[in-house]
């Protein structure tokens, strides 16, 4: 398995890569243990040791840590060798997510093929998974090329010309909402914040305010929670008066590490006003805080608090209040049932939508 470091850089963009090849047999076991205290000394991973059988791993975009096991205990050498391959995968530059996802389908591809001793069971496993799911099969057959390229196993060849047989997975246009659905979910949104009182509204803010801001400016749903509480500006003598600060994120190719670039971008006066009523609305509340989202926002309404560790809304905080809007107010206040959900990332598409049909470049387009 190939893992890359930077060596070298002509500018923010522009780096010099080296590659190398690495095996299960590279490093010996006071070796990945260093390699782990380093992850864990610059916080990519949050505790304990290589031999532990939990990791957190830091995730800066959800604010929220990712929690790995290593509970093959019918299997001790894999075990060892997911370690270590987790190890190296954080080390290439998988983000947490990825690392989660990755360990959970090599796990459970462990327990379907008896350790990948019975090659009957994996190719049925496998088989079973295209038929099911078409990306899912893709994801086995490559999570365990990638895997039997740095830890050596009996038929290894076996099992690789069997994941090779899995035709490549090009992936499929996104399906937006129906046209009708969306405008419904725009009236209530449009009619639950102007007809009810601040108090009742002010749960959902962070759903008026990804609606108003994300279908004008192409946003990812993890950018728009990354806003800071000042992301708003007000400059009198520069070429435009309103503008808003965006972070956008970049993930480096040689670690886990995400860079975080911001544009400062033009907005007009009605949307410089909506977030700074917002951001007083919030304080009002006794909440404080650099993020426009806090956490305390969700946590002050609900009837048993818990103790968060992320300090402001997450994709999964929002995904959840989302749901909520929709069940309370859009199906239970408004009466609208069965329409198809606006998934947070939509609202994106709408504005790369709008922003082609008024002429924007394309080029401009594709960059953001």
């Amino acid at each position: 398995m190939e893992i890359r470091s930077v060596i070298g850089a002509f500018s923010d963009d522009v780096v010099i890569e080296r590659k190398q090849t690495v095996y299960f047999n590279t490093f010996d076991s006071t070796e990945y243990e260093e390699l782990f205290q380093k992850l864990a000394k610059n916080s990519y991973i949050l505790n304990g040791n290589f031999s532990d059988s939990q990791w957190s791993l830091s995730e800066g975009i959800s604010d929220y840590p990712i929690v790995i096991s290593f509970d093959l205990d019918l299997y001790p050498n894999l075990n060892k060798a997911l370690r270590a391959y987790t190890v190296v995968r954080i080390i290439s530059g998988r983000n947490p997510l990825t690392v989660y996802n990755e360990l959970a389908t090599l796990k459970e591809i462990i327990f379907e093929s008896n350790g990948f001793q019975d090659i009957r069971k994996f190719e049925t496993f496998l088989i079973r998974c295209c038929n099911n799911f078409v990306y899912k099969g893709y994801r086995v057959a490559k999570d365990t090329e990638r895997f039997l390229s740095f830890y050596e196993v009996k038929n290894k060849q076996h099992i690789i010309d069997i994941c090779k047989k899995v035709g490549s997975y090009s992936g499929t246009n996104r399906d937006l909402p129906p046209f009708e659905d969306i405008m419904i979910f725009d009236d209530v949104l449009n009619d639950y914040f102007q007809s009810y009182p601040t108090e009742q509204t002010i749960e959902y803010l962070p759903i008026l305010m990804w609606w108003l801001i994300t279908n004008i400016l192409p946003l990812r749903p993890s950018e728009f929670l990354m806003l800071g509480k000042d992301c708003v500006q007000y400059r009198e003598h520069q070429n435009f008066k309103y503008g808003i600060k965006v972070p956008r994120i970049k993930q480096r190719s040689d670690t886990p590490e995400f860079i975080t670039k911001y544009d400062f971008v033009e907005i007009d006066e009605r949307t410089y006003n909506l977030i700074n009523q917002s951001i007083k609305k919030i304080e009002l509340l006794g909440i404080d805080s650099p993020y426009l989202f806090p956490i305390q926002l969700l946590t002050h309404f609900r009837i048993q608090k818990r103790d968060k560790k992320n300090n402001r809304v997450n994709r999964r905080d929002f995904d959840f209040l989302k749901k909520e809007f929709y069940e309370n107010v859009v199906e239970k206040l408004y009466g609208h049932y069965g329409l198809e959900r606006v998934k947070s990332g939509d609202t994106r598409h709408f504005a790369i939508i709008n922003m082609c049909l008024q002429g924007f470049n394309m080029l401009s387009i594709a960059r953001m």
